[in-house]
């Protein structure tokens, strides 16, 4: 297959990091995962502007709340965790019930 000149290509960047021939589980979040080609944040000049400050607020966001709530942790089994519709722009949780 290829795109000839004047075809239009759309992407689905929704799709990135979820190629289950890649990513075993890719739908679930697994903290033990082992390291993997992670292609959210693209690479070379094609890398996203904003992955490093993403990553700082991150680091900034779960240290402050590890050190002021040790003891947080899933109100519910992860199963239970609601999930946005696969068709919005971000992919996550809808919210996360957490208790402490």
């Amino acid at each position: 297959m290829s795109v000839e000149k004047g075809e239009v290509l759309l992407l689905d960047f929704l799709a990135a990091n979820r190629d289950e021939s890649v990513f075993p589980h890719a739908n679930e979040i697994d903290f033990d995962r082992e390291a993997n080609p992670m292609i959210s944040f693209g690479r070379g000049i094609h890398a996203c502007l904003g992955q490093q400050i993403a990553r700082m607020e991150l680091r900034v966001l779960w240290s402050t709340l590890l050190k002021r709530l040790p003891g947080v942790r899933l109100a519910v089994s992860p199963s239970e965790v609601p999930w946005r519709p696969r068709d919005t722009a971000t992919f996550g949780p809808a919210h996360l019930p957490v208790t402490w």
